[in-house]
C-alpha cells in the first residue's frame, strides 16, 4: 500500500525530532514526503517543502556543495513542470553555478542547467538572451561530446529554433539546411526530430517570403507528420495551420480557404466544435473568405463565431475582442463603415476597461476607428478620435515616434477635409519639421507633406505664400525625382489646376 502524504509527514516529523534535521534518514524522508505531494497535486506544499529542505541541505553542505546538486536540480525541474518558469530559471542559474564549480564549467551536468536557464528564458520572452547561451551550449558540447553526438544535435536544435524566434530567419534557414543532413544520418528521415526539424525549415522560408519552397516543403513536411505524429495529433493540426497561411500569403486565396476548411471540419470531428483550437481555425476560415472577396459568407461566418464565443467566453476574453476586430474590419470591406464603426466603438470601450486609456491597443484600435468613421463620412466624429489617438500616442511613445507621425498627419488630414485650414495649416507645419527631423528634407514622407501644406495655403487664399512654396516644391522634386516623374507631374498639374482660378493673393495679416 503507497504511504499518504499525511502519513509520510507524520514519519517525517519523527525523525527530525529522534535523528535531527540533517541526518541522511531525515533527508529520504523528507524528499519521499514531496514525492507524495507532488503525486497527490498538492504543489504549493511541495514547493515549500523542496525550499525548505534545499535550505537545510545548505545549511549542512555550504551553498556551493555538490551534495546540493541532485536536489536543487530536482526542484528547479519541478518549478518548471509547474509552469513557474522565473523561479525555475533562477534555480537553474543557481545549478549553473554550483555544477561549475564543481564540476567544471564543461560538465554535462552544467551544460544541462545551463541549456535549462535558456529555456526559462526563452518562455519568459527574453529570445535573443536565450539564443546566446543556446550558442554556447551547442559550442561546449560539440567541443565535449562530438559533432554528431544526440545531445550535441539537440543543443544544436535549439539553437536554430531560436534563430527564427529573433527574427534572423536567413541564418535559421542556414543552421537547419546544415543540420538536417546530420539528424537523417543520425536518427532517420522518419524520427520525430527529423519531421520537426523539416517544419522549421518550411517556417524559416515562409518568413523569408520564398513561398513557393516554402509550400513544397510543408506539404511534404504534412505528410510526414500524418505518418508520425498521426492526422489527430494536435502538432499535425498545427503544421496543416501553418501551411494554410502560407498559401494565403501567398496569394493562393482558393487554395488557402479550401485547406482552412477542411482543418476546420477535420478539428470539429476531433477536438468538438467548441475547442479553442477549432474557433481559431473557424476566424482563419472567415477571414479567408474575406480573402476571395466572399464578404457576405465572410460575414455570416464572423457573425457566427462571434455569437458563439461571447457565448463560451463572454465579452471581454481575448479570443473574443479578436473576433470583434474580424468582424469590424469586414464590414469596412464591405462598404459598410457605419455598421463597422460600432463594433470598433464597442471594441474600444472594452479594452479601455482592461488596459486603460493610453495602452497601445487602445491607440491602435481608436485609429481604426477614426479611418472608419472617415470612410462613412462622419469627419467631424474622426477629427475628435484622431487627435484623442495622436495625443495619447505622443504621450505614450514621443513626438518623434512613427507610430505618433502617422496618427499625426491623419488628424491634419481630416481637418482639411472639415474645412478647418488654419488650425490644418498649424498641423502641418508642425509634422513637416518632425518629418524633417526623422526621415530627412528629401524624403517622400516630408515632400507628401509639403504637397498638403501647399494644397492648404491654396484653400486659404494666401497665393503668395502658396506659390512660392510651389515653385520650391517642384524645384525639389525635380531635383530628387526629375522632371518627368510621377511625383513632379503630379505638384506641376496641381498648380495649373489653380493658375487660372485664384487671382488675388489673402495673405495672413502680419
Amino acid at each position: 500500500m503507497i504511504a499518504t502524504s499525511t502519513q509520510l509527514k507524520t514519519h517525517l516529523v519523527e525523525l527530525q525530532e529522534r535523528s535531527g534535521m540533517h541526518h541522511p534518514d531525515t533527508y529520504r524522508a523528507w524528499n519521499e514526503y514531496i514525492d507524495a505531494l507532488v503525486a497527490e497535486n498538492q504543489l504549493d506544499a511541495a514547493a515549500a517543502e523542496f525550499s525548505a529542505l534545499l535550505t537545510v541541505q545548505e545549511q549542512s553542505y555550504g551553498k556551493k556543495s555538490s551534495e546540493t546538486i541532485p536536489l536543487r536540480r530536482k526542484f528547479a525541474n519541478f518549478l518548471y513542470q509547474a509552469g513557474d518558469v522565473r523561479d525555475a530559471g533562477t534555480q537553474f542559474a543557481v545549478l549553473q553555478e554550483v555544477a561549475a564549480h564543481n564540476l567544471g564549467p564543461e560538465h554535462l551536468e552544467t551544460l544541462h542547467a545551463q541549456e535549462q536557464v535558456a529555456q526559462c528564458l526563452n518562455r519568459l520572452g527574453n529570445v535573443e538572451g536565450a539564443t546566446q547561451i543556446f550558442s554556447r551550449v551547442y559550442t561546449s558540447r560539440r567541443h565535449v561530446q562530438g559533432k554528431d553526438h544526440p545531445d550535441t544535435l539537440t543543443s544544436w536544435a535549439h539553437y536554430t529554433v531560436s534563430l527564427g524566434k529573433t527574427g534572423k530567419h536567413k541564418e535559421a534557414l542556414a543552421e537547419c539546411e546544415k543540420l538536417l543532413p546530420r539528424f537523417t544520418a543520425v536518427w532517420g528521415e522518419t524520427d520525430e526530430r527529423t519531421v520537426i526539424m523539416h517544419a522549421k525549415r518550411a517556417a524559416a522560408l515562409h518568413a523569408l517570403q520564398r513561398y513557393d519552397e516554402a509550400i513544397e516543403e510543408y506539404e511534404q513536411t504534412i505528410e510526414s507528420y500524418v505518418r508520425v505524429f498521426g492526422p489527430a495529433d494536435p502538432s499535425t493540426f498545427k503544421i496543416r495551420n501553418q501551411y494554410a497561411i502560407c498559401l494565403s500569403n501567398a496569394h493562393h486565396a482558393d487554395a488557402a480557404v479550401a485547406h482552412t476548411a477542411a482543418l476546420l471540419d477535420d478539428s470539429r470531428k476531433v477536438f468538438g466544435p467548441h475547442h479553442p483550437k477549432t474557433l481559431r481555425y473557424w476566424n482563419s476560415y472567415a477571414a479567408g473568405l474575406a480573402n476571395q472577396n466572399e464578404l457576405e459568407e465572410s460575414l455570416m461566418e464572423f457573425h457566427d463565431l462571434l455569437a458563439t464565443r461571447l457565448e463560451l467566453f463572454g465579452e471581454n476574453h481575448p479570443d473574443t475582442l479578436h473576433t470583434i476586430l474580424g468582424y469590424a474590419k469586414i464590414l469596412d470591406g464591405a462598404n459598410r463603415h457605419e455598421d463597422a464603426a460600432e463594433f470598433y466603438r464597442a471594441l474600444i470601450d472594452l479594452v479601455i476597461k482592461d488596459r486603460g486609456e493610453n495602452h497601445p491597443d487602445v491607440i491602435r484600435l481608436r485609429t481604426i476607428y477614426a479611418r472608419s468613421l472617415l470612410a462613412a463620412g462622419n469627419y467631424e466624429k474622426a477629427s475628435t478620435e484622431f487627435d484623442l489617438a495622436r495625443r495619447a500616442a505622443r504621450d505614450v511613445f514621443g513626438e518623434t515616434h512613427k507610430r505618433h507621425f502617422v496618427i499625426w498627419s491623419q488628424y491634419a488630414t481630416t481637418l482639411v477635409c472639415l474645412d478647418r485650414y488654419e488650425e490644418a495649416l498649424t498641423e502641418f507645419e508642425g509634422l513637416l519639421a518632425v518629418s524633417r527631423q526623422i526621415n530627412g528634407d528629401d524624403s517622400l514622407e516630408t515632400i507628401e507633406l509639403r504637397y498638403d501644406y501647399m494644397r492648404t495655403l491654396f484653400a486659404l487664399g494666401w497665393v503668395d505664400d502658396a506659390w512660392s512654396e510651389y515653385d520650391a516644391l517642384v524645384q525639389d522634386c525635380t531635383r530628387i525625382y526629375g522632371e518627368d516623374h510621377s511625383t513632379t507631374r503630379h505638384v506641376q498639374e496641381f498648380g495649373a489646376q489653380f493658375a487660372g482660378e485664384i487671382a488675388e493673393p489673402k495673405n495672413p495679416v502680419e
